[in-house]
């Protein structure tokens, strides 16, 4: 937990780091100025970087989370598609700062993640002026957290006699199983006489 007590106002800004394998890391801020976080420098996007609304909770979940960058140029549009921005890791760090100073506070625990996970999904809005016929997109991206991730995982394994095999060798007892695929059990059925 952050000791904010001797702090009478304080400045909270975002700093998003997405690691697109085909293209490397991007890393933007909503800052107002080009920043430098956990060793790394951020681009500053200022407003045109918009973030949902988290909800603060003691346990862990698996929430989403909404990024938006607007004002991206349509010829830009071709770069953002070739890459594989799906399933990407993405993590968003909140840094606090001296609202009359504009220095990072030297505390315990700035900055601190405010979410971990991956681009789950991607969509990309266009609006057009037809005024000055220049058109911009913004791109946001649904992200899913880790806890989201794990959540969702299906387990379990199949049940046919080579998965079986697989983690025990000797055993022989889904051996049948191909043989009943489709067959019609009535279980509950009142039984027919042979009269």
């Amino acid at each position: 937990m952050i000791n904010l007590d001797s702090y009478a106002a304080i400045q909270t800004n975002l700093f998003v780091r997405i690691d697109v394998p085909t293209l490397g890391v991007l890393k933007f801020s909503d800052y107002y100025k080009a920043y430098t976080v956990n060793s790394e420098s951020y681009t500053s996007l200022g407003s045109l970087v918009s973030v949902s609304d988290t909800i603060s909770e003691l346990k862990l979940s698996g929430t989403e989370l909404n990024v938006s960058i607007s004002g991206i140029p349509t010829q830009n549009m071709d770069a953002v598609l070739d890459y594989k921005i799906k399933g990407a890791p993405i993590t968003v760090y909140r840094v606090l700062f001296d609202v009359t100073t504009g220095a990072q506070l030297v505390v315990s625990g700035n900055p601190a993640i405010k979410f971990a996970g991956i681009v789950n999904n991607y969509n990309l809005v266009e609006e057009f002026d037809s005024v000055s016929k220049n058109s911009q997109v913004t791109i946001n991206f649904v992200c899913t957290s880790n806890i989201g991730i794990i959540q969702n995982r299906v387990s379990g394994r199949r049940t046919n006699p080579d998965d079986q095999k697989l983690f025990f060798p000797a055993d022989v007892s889904m051996d049948r199983v191909p043989s009943l695929v489709g067959a019609n059990f009535n279980f509950g059925a009142p039984l027919r006489s042979n009269a």
